[in-house]
């Protein structure tokens, strides 16, 4: 059995991010788990300490997935000497890394998405005693809206964006909800009992997919570098981002979903363990 987790962060003062537990089991099917209640989507102030319980219990559940499977996370990690970067030539060069600016996601620092990217910047730090430069081994970036479009070749009318801050609800047999229940059924997503779902957990499902998925469905290393550079095509030479990786392609096997409320942090670290 292969493990991994996605991870769809938000601001702290959100409560907005979604936590999921993917499995892929021997009989090559895909149990996805849904987690509610997680120390990920606690809200905090801008006066909580940041050695609060509620940012301990974050590290400590970041350290739990580590250890179990690997942690694939809707965040830039790897800035890229932003925000001061060398040897530019193009104003987009100051605000989005090459990557940003091939798949058309956020600029890391100069947009809403700032607020998360600190603060994960600053929990992936405070790990590196526990793991030898985790990024691209225990820890991997990855855009959900970028591997959607890489998907649309293969999944006709696969909707990529505007599927934000809708849900998408299962019922008889199919999904209901606008763009996000059209990508959920693309991805063929079977819960077994009727369940509803909001984008930042869909987020967080393409993320762990592609931590268990075999290298061949997936964009990443020279491939990814090439294709960047591919979409840019402007004669300048980019590097894609460390431990950066993309769904290329739909599993064609089984991926089965449910939801699952923790009580706490003690049941939370067992669920990631088990």
């Amino acid at each position: 059995m292969k493990t991994a987790f996605g991870l769809d962060i938000a601001g702290y003062s959100t409560g907005k991010s979604g936590f999921v537990r993917a499995d892929r089991k021997d009989n090559n099917s895909i149990e996805i788990t849904v987690f509610r209640r997680h120390a990920f989507a606690e809200k905090c102030g801008a006066k909580t300490p940041l050695d609060d319980d509620i940012v301990k219990n974050e590290k400590e559940l970041l350290i739990a997935c580590c250890k179990k499977g690997c942690l694939l996370v809707d965040i830039p990690i790897d800035l890229q000497e932003l925000p001061c970067p060398n040897n530019v030539k193009f104003i987009w060069e100051l605000v989005k890394r090459p990557v940003d600016f091939a798949f058309g996601a956020m600029s890391p620092l100069a947009e809403r998405i700032g607020y998360p990217v600190a603060r994960f910047l600053k929990l992936f730090s405070s790990i590196k005693d526990e793991f030898e430069e985790p990024l691209g081994k225990q820890i991997f970036e990855t855009y959900p809206a970028g591997s959607l479009k890489l998907l649309k070749s293969q999944i006709p009318n696969l909707p990529f964006n505007r599927y934000k801050k809708q849900q998408a609800e299962f019922k008889n047999g199919c999904w209901n909800g606008g763009q996000l229940a059209q990508i959920a059924q693309g991805l063929k997503l079977t819960p077994e009992i009727s369940i509803t779902l909001n984008d930042d957990e869909l987020d967080a499902i393409i993320c762990a997919i592609t931590g268990v998925v075999d290298d061949e469905y997936c964009l990443q290393g020279n491939e990814l570098t090439n294709k960047i550079n591919s979409l840019i095509s402007n004669g300048k030479p980019y590097p894609a981002p460390n431990g950066y990786v993309l769904l290329k392609k739909r599993p064609e096997i089984k991926i089965n979903i449910t939801t699952k409320i923790v009580k706490n942090q003690k049941e939370m670290l067992k669920e990631v363990a088990r």
